[in-house]
């Protein structure tokens, strides 16, 4: 094994952590595909049918275990959990990805290294994953929201399969002899895939932001706007704009604090309902001098 073979495992391993803490931890899986999670599943299934007949090392058989568990708990998970499960959203996650288990499957019983089962299998999971990611990516864009554990989970996803990449290439010029020219061109393809992710996760981090931006200009990009000057221009005219608050996180958190800091005004208490007339002090006063004046005058009137 090479360095590049244990870097993308590595990776591997970390994007697994990666989708198990976000899932758990914050008993949500939104932003994650079932549907990938699943072909994933069936991956690793169709790859590892030599699990009990051939043993090559206790890493590999170690590795071989890990990856087959987690990724059924992960599925189990998003479907059974009664928490969990409340929080997937099938009307985004609607890629067809029942065409991609077909065509790979049709492809490996074409192209394949022997005609047998292990080798068909072993075929149909290399082209199966290589197109395993594209409905967490429509499900990315369709979104247009995406927080930072589920952009890391397939970040890290991505650099395994760039790891790999340069094993084979290693593996090319060290051995006499390399037959693995289909895991090869699928590695290619899958890492081709993660190009615009690669592109505009990259851009996202050099600016100090967050992989995630609900303003974006353009919801197909789904990390977010990414122009540096866009951003500083929101930032600076957003109390010129005056938005609404869930229009501008940044206002509506600001306003919020302001309302909960200000000191609250008590109304004064209505006066009861009543039919009879409700006299002052000062008007009982006036009235008692009017009194006294009448009197006066009707006993100088008498006289």
């Amino acid at each position: 094994m090479n360095i590049f073979r244990f870097a993308g495992d590595m990776t591997h391993l970390i994007s697994i952590i990666v989708l198990l803490l976000k899932i758990y931890a914050t008993k949500s899986c939104s932003g994650i595909s079932l549907k990938t999670q699943e072909l994933y599943a069936l991956v690793f299934l169709a790859r590892y049918l030599d699990l009990f007949t051939d043993f090559i090392s206790v890493y590999n058989t170690m590795m071989k275990v890990v990856f087959i568990v987690s990724s059924l708990s992960i599925v189990w998970s998003m479907r059974l959990h009664p928490v969990i499960k409340r929080s997937y959203d099938k009307e985004l996650d609607t890629f067809r990805y029942y065409l991609l288990v077909l065509g790979s499957f049709v492809l490996a019983l074409l192209i394949h290294e022997k005609f047998t089962v292990q080798e068909v299998f072993w075929a149909f999971s290399i082209y199966l994953e290589a197109v395993a990611i594209l409905p967490q990516l429509f499900l990315l864009q369709r979104s247009g929201n995406v927080d930072n554990l589920a952009a890391q989970y397939v970040f890290f996803l991505g650099a395994y399969r760039a790891f790999y990449i340069f094993n084979w290439i290693y593996r090319y010029f060290t051995k006499p002899y390399f037959t693995r020219w289909i895991a090869c061109v699928s590695g290619l393809v899958q890492t081709a895939l993660y190009a615009d992710f690669f592109y505009y996760y990259f851009i996202r981090v050099a600016i100090g932001g967050t992989v995630s931006d609900s303003n974006s200009d353009n919801p197909k990009h789904w990390v977010g706007a990414c122009d540096p000057y866009i951003a500083k221009f929101r930032q600076e005219s957003a109390y010129l704009i005056s938005p609404t608050p869930s229009s501008d996180p940044f206002i509506s958190h600001q306003a919020t604090t302001l309302s909960s800091k200000a000191p609250t005004i008590t109304t004064p208490r209505p006066l009861p309902s009543t039919n009879k007339e409700v006299t002052f002090p000062s008007q009982k006063k006036n009235l008692a001098l009017i009194f006294k004046a009448r009197k006066k005058r009707e006993k100088l009137l008498r006289y």
